[in-house]
């Protein structure tokens, strides 16, 4: 089928040295004067070998060898100058039916990829439901959850101003205990003064002792006096402080219960909210009951009358078809 350009009669096929010349389209086909077969000599260069085969359209397969059974196109491929097949009308008709068989083949392949295309956009539009779906429950949820935050907030700022008011009256009780410590220190160091004062009088009274026995006597009360009354004050500021212990530890326990307090009205707050929620589905369920109730009590009151006329039968099957109705919606 394949003969060589140098030896061929041809003079149409033959160019200088006698290498093949241009191809001329005889009219079997507009596709000749293209290049789109690779016995074409217009796929050859001067030298005879043959140049890169052009894609006019049919996919990028046409450029990887998809004519094996054409002897002139593997000698190019394989670097040897091409030997032009003879120009018959049959050649020519059996190239072109193998290359629309070729082409109907990239046909079918680009028809599966168009539908294995369009499969993968079906799943992907399913996923972009679903994740826009998902982003909307979250979103609804991301609102719940900020009305609760706005609530334990609310929660958290009445707590905050309870141990504010806490604080100011352990400030005042703290106030109050040292101006009474100051008090009880004036009130010693004055019993001290005067103690000293009155034991320097005993000390002149003994120096004169002849003439002031009485007075010695009556001092001498004075001091055992004053001792017991320097004794019930010391006493007394011994009670003081533990007083004072006992109302730091007092603080303590009262901001304890404030937390514990704080703790149990959020605990509170939220079972309040649920409890909300599960009335509103009651009175839901309710309303419902009621409707189906009352349906019933109609169909109730219709059995009890007398035999209906077709217009009422017409009546009877129509309440009945919106009974059923309502059955089907609810469960």
């Amino acid at each position: 089928m394949a003969h060589s350009g140098r030896g061929q009669r041809n003079g149409r096929h033959q160019g200088q040295e006698g290498r093949g010349g241009p191809h001329l389209d005889d009219g079997y086909a507009s596709d000749m004067s293209r290049g789109h077969y690779p016995q074409d000599s217009k796929h050859q260069d001067r030298a005879g070998r043959g140049v890169a085969f052009t894609d006019e359209g049919y996919g990028s397969d046409m450029n990887r060898n998809r004519f094996p059974q054409d002897s002139s196109y593997r000698a190019q491929q394989q670097g040897y100058p091409r030997q032009p097949q003879g120009g018959t009308v049959g050649d020519l008709l059996e190239q072109a039916n193998a290359k629309i068989a070729l082409l109907r083949e990239d046909v079918n392949t680009q028809q599966r990829r168009a539908r294995a295309t369009q499969s993968h956009l079906d799943a992907a539009t399913a996923r972009n439901d679903f994740y826009r779906e998902r982003i909307r429950a979250l979103e609804r949820e991301q609102a719940t959850l900020e009305g609760t935050n706005r609530t334990l907030r609310n929660g958290l700022d009445a707590a905050t101003e309870h141990n504010r008011t806490c604080e100011e009256k352990i400030e005042v009780l703290e106030r109050e205990r040292h101006e009474r410590i100051r008090a009880h220190s004036a009130n010693r160091a004055t019993l001290k003064a005067t103690n000293r004062a009155l034991k320097n009088d005993l000390d002149a009274a003994i120096a004169r002792s002849g003439v002031h026995e009485g007075k010695i006597g009556t001092l001498e009360h004075k001091v055992t006096t004053l001792e017991g009354t320097n004794r019930t004050l010391q006493n007394d500021l011994g009670a003081e402080t533990t007083r004072r212990r006992f109302y730091e530890e007092r603080v303590g326990a009262l901001e304890e219960t404030n937390r514990t307090l704080a703790n149990n009205l959020a605990a509170e707050r939220g079972c309040v909210m649920d409890c909300q929620m599960m009335n509103r589905s009651l009175q839901d369920q309710n309303a419902s009951l009621t409707a189906e109730v009352q349906l019933l009590m109609d169909e109730l009151n219709r059995l009890k009358s007398p035999t209906p006329t077709k217009l009422g039968e017409a009546v009877v099957q129509k309440d009945f078809k919106g009974r059923n109705e309502l059955f089907r919606r609810r469960y």
